[in-house]
């Protein structure tokens, strides 16, 4: 047999003009069967129903409260209680009951174990000790006095019951309608048995995504997310990959034109006697200390740049990325591998066009030539190469494109390969273009003259334009 039961702590308890402050009241079913039915009253006690009569709209107090209140049967008892209003704000409100009768303190009806227990009232040890989650007015309790005399004896003892279709009506909400079930155990069966068995096909039978519950290994999901998270560090250095391509560029042609203005003076130096080595070396030292100036400008300069970019990310861009945690950070070691890695580029690109300067003999150089000429042969050969290179990338461009269509490609990556290969392809073909371009002489002026100077004079020094 089963008895529910729904306890609610009422401002007030009050009939005529007496008033009970802070009082529990326990809104319970009769003693149910397993296939339906009832067995006895809500308060049966040694085969007598004191409240059988329990009815919707009737109410009964305990002889504590019927004294203390100066009640009878017949007179009407207001509750006063808080509920949650709309804009989850505390609203009181009152209804009034039949006082049905009275039951002695004794039995079901003196069972603190109607209310559950709650932090800061159930431990408290006085009445005025209680810290509910509202404001509570003091000044109404009597203590010292009948109200803390009921709590030091009687702690959560309910002082009135009701009809447990009244207590549902006016207190059951989103979070449940029950706060205890009564289990009523046979005779001679032990306590610990009844609950241990209760339990165990409780849990059986209660599917937890009907009361919209649902079990995550948050830990698993966690780490889950944090490997497949966005990786910014390798994002920023793909996209700033091109930027990377032609900064060397730019870093190779500035080189060689700087270079090529030391042609004749190279030429002299090698007619002299100075060795193709020792013509490396003395430019590899003037090339290393402008290069270790300009990195250690350019760290600055980078700090700033991602500075900026972060500082962007927190408030221009924050919608994109939808967090604002981002921080700069900035290390000694980052900032040496940058330096490292900036040399060792700027290294090797200005070690091949050192090499390809100095391989020249020094007449050549004192003639003010700065790269070998080649015959009209390797010129259509290396133009053909060049063309057909230029239209793979482009075929490989369109397969990148097309991988990413139809889903057999990551997007990023795809994105990033497919705009490298064009960036290649198109310096390719216009390599190309430079080449085969005929000579000619300016027949133009202005703007078109300008482009068409610009482009014999590419077509002239193809490598360096490239």
């Amino acid at each position: 047999q089963r008895q529910e039961g729904l306890t609610y702590l009422a401002n007030a308890l009050s009939v005529g003009g007496a008033e009970s402050p802070y009082s529990l009241v326990a809104a319970a079913s009769p003693w149910l069967l397993p296939g339906g039915g009832v067995a006895a009253g809500p308060l049966d006690a040694g085969g007598r129903s004191p409240a059988r009569a329990f009815r919707k709209g009737g109410i009964v107090l305990n002889s504590w409260a019927m004294k203390d209140l100066k009640a009878g049967i017949g007179d009407r008892v207001r509750l006063r209680y808080f509920t949650v209003g709309a804009d989850h704000d505390m609203v009181e409100k009152t209804s009034d009951f039949e006082l049905l009768g009275s039951v002695e303190l004794a039995g079901a009806a003196l069972d603190p174990g109607w209310t559950p227990e709650y932090p800061g009232v159930s431990d408290a040890g006085t009445f005025s000790d209680w810290d509910p989650p509202f404001a509570i007015d003091h000044s109404k309790i009597r203590e010292p006095g009948p109200d803390g005399d009921y709590w030091k004896e009687y702690r959560t003892t309910p002082k009135a019951f009701l009809d447990s279709a009244d207590g549902q009506r006016l207190w059951a909400g989103k979070y449940g309608q029950l706060t205890s079930l009564r289990i009523k155990i046979p005779a001679g069966t032990a306590a610990e048995v009844v609950r241990d068995d209760f339990s165990a096909r409780l849990r059986a039978s209660i599917d937890p995504e009907n009361f919209g519950l649902g079990f995550r290994e948050i830990r698993r999901e966690a780490v889950e997310a944090s490997r497949s998270g966005t990786d910014f560090g390798m994002l920023f250095i793909s996209m700033s990959f091109f930027i990377i391509a032609a900064g060397l560029m730019l870093t190779s042609m500035t080189l060689r034109l700087a270079l090529e203005r030391r042609a004749r003076s190279l030429g002299m130096l090698g007619s002299l006697g100075f060795s193709r080595g020792r013509l490396r070396g003395l430019l590899a030292r003037e090339g290393l200390l402008a290069t270790l100036l300009g990195s250690l400008v350019g760290l600055l300069g980078g700090v700033g740049y991602a500075a900026l970019l972060i500082e962007g990310l927190k408030t221009w861009w924050r919608d994109a990325v939808n967090t604002p945690f981002l921080a700069l950070h900035v290390s000694s070691q980052s900032l040496g591998i940058s330096l490292v890695a900036t040399l060792a580029l700027v290294a090797v690109t200005g070690a091949f066009v050192i090499r390809r300067l100095t391989s020249l003999p020094p007449r050549r150089l004192l003639s003010g030539e700065s790269s070998r000429q080649l015959a009209r042969e390797d010129i259509v050969r290396s133009g053909r190469r060049r063309l057909v290179l230029g239209i793979l990338l482009i075929g490989l461009a369109a397969c990148l494109c097309a991988g990413a269509f139809f889903g057999f490609l990551p997007a990023v990556p795809a994105f990033l390969s497919t705009g490298g290969a064009l960036l290649s392809a198109g310096l390719v073909l216009f390599s190309w273009g430079l080449r085969a371009a005929p000579p000619g002489k300016m027949t133009r002026s202005g703007t078109p003259g300008c482009a068409g100077w610009a482009c014999a004079t590419g077509a002239g020094r193809a490598g360096g334009a490239c």
